[in-house]
């Protein structure tokens, strides 16, 4: 993974200013596209006990490109995958402290062609391009059960704010293309930063739980 920007505030991570920069402008213009996109689609989809669906997945389901799924406060324990023919789909929550999107997997567990690998535990797997969610929490409660994935995203272009990322074995996976990551808070005990993306770490909080590294890169 190469890491761009900051990680609390303090200072960047040894890239070059003009990367940097590169970077910045990108996240400005994804960010305008994606709010001139999302207006002239103007489509919402609600989930939780008084919305539309009852679970996230059936939402996206249902969701057309350029939809916004507002995510009411509660805890869907489910697994999420937004697949690629659906992008520049936004999950939006009120407070990531009340709307989390749980599941528990492992490495380890039975899967249909024998115990399921780091690459199948993930609790949300976003595989489109041009996501977005907001004020939400991500979390894998496998706890120290070997490797377990909070996210996985493959998509280009992906913009997470005010999110959290939980977890204790590879919370966070951003595999491929580039991510930008505004005051998140990442947590985690071994590995728990890995993959093969692009990321910037904007004023983000990186919390190791525990004597392990942050990153497998």
């Amino acid at each position: 993974m190469v890491f761009l920007g900051e990680i609390d505030g303090s200072g960047r991570t040894g890239r070059s200013a003009y990367n940097i920069g590169q970077m910045k402008v990108f996240v400005a213009l994804l960010s305008a596209l994606s709010a001139c996109s999302l207006a002239a689609a103007g489509g919402e989809l609600t989930v939780g006990p008084k919305g539309q669906y009852q679970t996230v997945q059936a939402a996206v389901d249902a969701a057309t490109p350029h939809s916004v799924i507002h995510i009411q406060p509660g805890v869907y324990k489910e697994r999420v995958v937004v697949p690629y023919a659906k992008p520049f789909l936004t999950f939006r929550g009120d407070d990531p402290g009340t709307t989390v999107i749980t599941n528990n997997s492992h490495a380890g567990l039975p899967g249909p062609k024998g115990p399921i690998n780091t690459f199948a535990t993930q609790t949300v797997f976003i595989q489109a391009n041009d996501f977005t969610a907001e004020n939400l929490t991500f979390e894998n409660s496998a706890g120290n059960q070997g490797q377990a994935v909070a996210l996985t995203i493959m998509g280009d272009r992906g913009i997470f704010r005010n999110c959290r990322f939980l977890g204790y074995q590879d919370t966070l996976l951003p595999q491929a293309g580039r991510q930008y990551f505004d005051r998140c808070y990442i947590a985690g005990a071994v590995d728990f930063i890995f993959g093969g993306s692009a990321a910037w770490f904007d004023h983000c909080t990186i919390h190791v739980t525990a004597n392990g590294y942050i990153t497998a890169a």
